[in-house]
């Protein structure tokens, strides 16, 4: 009798089988999509010949100082590189040019070790750390 079995309800178009399964997954992929972080992708392939070194303006200083330390490094360029630091006595470390320089104050004299991390997104590629002598005040 030529009767089609699809049904309009409010003005809506029949339903196409399988459209609801389509939507569903483009949605899924968008959605999926909007919370990829480039931070999270993985492991990134690091090249043998990335450099990375601490460079001090000066390895002894006098309590109550602070010392500013830079990073250098080679082919890093497009990797999304990060820079994180830390120091042995739990100091405050403030930093600069998006982390490529950091000053800590040292208040109490002893030997303490500053260290800079190096990332690709969230993976450690390099480390460096150098000791830094902190002499009583005279």
């Amino acid at each position: 009798m030529g009767y089609a079995e699809t049904t309009t309800v409010w003005g809506r178009s029949p339903r196409r089988p399988g459209a609801t399964a389509v939507l569903a997954l483009m949605l899924g992929l968008v959605l999926a999509g909007s919370g990829c972080d480039e931070r999270d992708a993985g492991p990134v392939a690091v090249p043998a010949d990335v450099a990375f070194a601490i460079k001090p303006g000066r390895t002894t200083v006098t309590a109550g100082d602070t010392a500013t330390f830079s990073v250098e490094s080679q082919n890093t360029l497009g990797r999304d590189p990060r820079v994180e630091w830390s120091c042995s006595n739990g100091a405050k470390i403030t930093t600069s040019d998006e982390s490529r320089v950091a000053r800590v104050t040292f208040k109490d004299p002893g030997t303490y070790m500053v260290q800079a991390k190096l990332y690709f997104g969230n993976q450690l590629v390099r480390t460096d750390s150098i000791a830094i002598t902190v002499r009583p005040v005279p």
